[in-house]
């Protein structure tokens, strides 16, 4: 029964992992556990980072009912704002047009005004 290569390097490979080496064993042991001390610093990493995640997206979402409710504010400031412009604009106007311009007799003299 002949082998495919893949499956020969395999063999190799278990072979090898299965020499009993010392120094290999010690090597394999400590890289192990350096990637496993990294994966645990790393799946950390992640848990601190969603948590993180979650609570800025909790103060971004206060934040953003707390930006809407002052920009709501904030919005009516300039319209408060432009109303009472407008209106005391309405009303010096209407003040000059009732005084000059409606009623332009109030400006003639009587004698003017009765020709």
């Amino acid at each position: 029964m002949e082998s495919s290569p893949g499956s020969r390097s395999f063999e190799r490979i278990r072979e090898f992992l299965s020499a009993p080496s010392v120094l290999f064993q010690k090597f394999i042991g400590q890289r192990f556990l350096r990637h496993l001390s990294d994966l645990d610093s790393f799946t950390e990493a992640i848990r601190k980072s969603s948590s993180m995640v979650l609570s800025i997206d909790r103060n971004a979402k206060a934040i953003t009912r707390r930006a809407v409710r002052s920009s709501a504010l904030l919005l009516a400031i300039p319209t408060l704002q432009v109303n009472l412009v407008r209106s005391s604009l309405s009303s010096v106007m209407y003040r000059y047009f009732y005084r000059t311009r409606s009623f332009p007799e109030r400006h003639l003299s009587a004698f003017e005004y009765a020709r």
